[in-house]
């Protein structure tokens, strides 16, 4: 399942970051008992205050996350029949159809937003936008739902799309891209010989490593005639996953270097 976060947490965590840092500042100089009173109370009323505001925004930004697998679509939020802070659960064989809407900003303060209208089978309808994940990350959600639920036309949407690419120009335009997508840490990516497959190893939490094979696919003519002008023609399909957790890298790259679409594709 793939994760998607909105983009402004980064910067919200360096901003929270930078006022933890400026309050033990001010911390460090009380316990050192400097005569630099007004400086302790400057900064400490200032980081203070602006530590609960970025924290405020902080937590709820860090949970809305989208989740999506070739069965469902989990939104952070539920708009109906009422809103609710109770994450929306999608199941794609209860849509009769999505309306992609595009409604053109001022270019100042308003920019293009592409709204996306849920039709369900029950009668029950709700609206969302993807544009807080980020433009590539709203053409592969956008993608993703146009592979498994039909899609009705827009044709303010549809007239901007680009052409579709060649196959070896859509592999180049792939290349080190959906990254950032996976919640383990990404410590080697390795590419096949034509740079179509890759090898991406991952490393969690509790520091075991295992690794996922990845191909690329094109988006066919249906998905791509939803796709803006910024958007990638291809995405980053699994292949395997690794079979069990392995304690080093070592042991890891020895499992792969044995795999049969290895000794094809990479060397």
């Amino acid at each position: 399942m793939k994760k998607y976060r909105q983009t402004a947490l980064v910067p919200l965590i360096v901003l929270s970051l930078l006022c933890g840092v400026i309050i033990l500042t001010g911390i460090i100089l009380i316990l050192l008992d400097t005569p630099t009173e007004d400086a302790v109370l400057f900064l400490l009323g200032m980081g203070i205050p602006l530590e609960i505001i970025w924290l405020a925004v902080l937590l709820p930004t860090a949970r809305n996350c989208l989740l999506i697998d070739d069965r469902q679509i989990i939104f952070p939020v539920t708009r109906s029949p009422h809103f609710s802070l109770k994450r929306n659960v999608v199941c794609f064989d209860r849509v009769e159809y999505i309306q992609p809407i595009l409604r053109t900003g001022d270019g100042i303060i308003a920019k293009d937003t592409t709204f996306y209208r849920f039709v369900l089978k029950d009668g029950t309808e709700f609206t969302e936008t993807l544009y807080a994940y980020g433009k590539d990350a709203e053409q592969r959600i956008a993608a993703h739902l146009a592979a498994h639920v039909r899609f009705t036309s827009d044709h303010r949407y549809l007239h901007t799309r680009p052409p579709m690419p060649s196959r070896e120009k859509i592999v180049e335009l792939m290349y080190d891209r959906e990254l950032d997508a996976f919640s383990d840490e990404v410590v080697q990516v390795i590419y096949s010989k034509d740079h179509s497959m890759r090898y991406v190893i991952l490393k969690n939490e509790a520091g075991a490593f295992t690794y996922q094979l990845e191909t690329v696919t094109a988006y066919d003519e249906t998905q791509w005639q939803y796709a803006s002008c910024q958007a990638l023609p291809g995405f980053w399909e699994p292949v395997t996953c690794g079979k069990s957790l392995f304690e080093n890298k070592e042991a890891l790259l020895r499992e792969i270097t044995a795999e049969p679409a290895y000794r094809q594709h990479f060397t």
